[in-house]
C-alpha cells in the first residue's frame, strides 16, 4: 500500500500537485494527524479537550493543499 501511496504522490510533486515532496517521502503523514486525534482523546481529552475538527481541518490544509 504504502509504495503505491508514494509513487502517486511522488507523481502529483512533479506535476506540480503538491507543494513539497514530504507527504512523497513519508505518506504516514497523510494519517498521522488522525491517529494523534485518537490517542489524545483517549487519554487526554479529560485533562485538555482538542477541537478534533479544527485539527483535521488544519492539517489537511497544510499538507495536501498549496
Amino acid at each position: 500500500m504504502l509504495p503505491v501511496l508514494r509513487a502517486r504522490l511522488t507523481l502529483a510533486v512533479e506535476q506540480g500537485e503538491l507543494r513539497h515532496d514530504a507527504l512523497a517521502r513519508f505518506p504516514q503523514l497523510l494519517v498521522a494527524p488522525a491517529l494523534m486525534a485518537i490517542v489524545w482523546r483517549g487519554l487526554f481529552e479529560r485533562f485538555s479537550p482538542l477541537d478534533v475538527r479544527a485539527l483535521m481541518r488544519r492539517a489537511h490544509r497544510c499538507a495536501v493543499w498549496r
